[in-house]
């Protein structure tokens, strides 16, 4: 088959008048889906959380109620061991035990 035969057979399928809109139509959504919308936001605040934690080695009835008197817990960072032992030796039993880590923070208002 000839080449303008082709175009011609090809062409015929869809009419002169919705060709011409289809491709209006995906030039359009193109530009719009390529548009660079301009957002004002304040710029991001990163904050270390690693410090400022308080740690004691123990189980604490009610350690998870934010009115816990913390005031004997120890001032820590985070990583942070929470037993030391011996590098020559390993018992699992050593660690298990029950401990808490508290945080007093506020968000700061956005």
């Amino acid at each position: 088959m000839s080449e303008k035969r082709l175009a011609k057979r090809l062409t015929s399928c869809i009419p002169t008048r919705d060709f011409v809109g289809i491709i209006l139509t995906l030039l359009f959504v193109n530009a719009f889906a390529c548009a660079q919308v301009s957002v004002d936001i304040a710029p991001r605040v990163e904050q270390n959380f690693s410090t400022h934690w308080l740690y004691t080695p123990k189980d604490v009835s009610g350690g998870e109620t934010p009115s816990l008197n913390d005031a004997s817990f120890d001032h820590v960072s985070l990583p942070h061991a929470n037993i030391i032992t011996p590098g020559e030796t390993f018992d699992p039993d050593l660690f298990r035990f029950v401990s808490w880590y508290r945080k007093h923070f506020r968000p700061e208002d956005s």
